[in-house]
């Protein structure tokens, strides 16, 4: 806890399988916690496991059946109560994902099923972790909070040679 920001650690069910979980006793807990906290300073999220459907293939992961993360849409449906949210999530062993290294906003929709997608009104972030075949990181997120917490700058890193990988994006919480 801190003045500009606060930061929940979300569970996850699931470790072990392709697709994971979210249960319904973690979610109510999100949705009680984010009901009780400021709405004018961001509220970071880190969880395991994303909330995007990945179609993957044979050889990535998520198989030739895809990853889909049970729960998902009721995630995004309490997220979508708290536009202060941000939701970062770490849970990646494929750059083929779309949604690898990407920074999404309200406005923007997420694929939580095949063929199923709900827009979102929080912030939705990829914080890397992905690995090559020695085990070393290729990037990871770092976000910088102005003082009032009314803005969140996002940058993603190169963890192996500490250089920025693509753009910045702001997000801006004033009301």
């Amino acid at each position: 806890v801190a003045d500009n920001y606060r930061i929940y650690c979300m569970g996850a069910a699931g470790w072990f399988s392709a697709n994971g979980e979210y249960p319904q006793a973690d979610i109510d807990a999100l949705d009680a916690y984010l009901d009780s906290a400021p709405t004018d300073v961001p509220i970071f999220i880190a969880a395991h496991f994303p909330l995007h459907y990945f179609a993957g293939s044979s050889s990535g992961w998520g198989g030739s059946s895809g990853r889909t993360i049970t729960n998902a849409d009721k995630m995004i449906d309490v997220l979508n109560e708290h536009p202060n949210a941000v939701f970062f999530w770490g849970h990646n062993h494929s750059q083929s994902d779309p949604e690898y290294g990407t920074i999404k906003t309200a406005g923007d929709s997420i694929t939580y099923a095949s063929g199923k997608s709900k827009d979102i009104k929080f912030t939705y972030a990829s914080v890397g972790a992905i690995y090559d075949d020695d085990q070393t990181m290729y990037s990871g997120v770092v976000a910088t909070v102005s003082d009032s917490g009314d803005k969140v700058i996002f940058r993603h890193w190169n963890a192996g040679n500490g250089k920025q990988l693509g753009d910045t994006y702001t997000v801006n919480f004033a009301g």
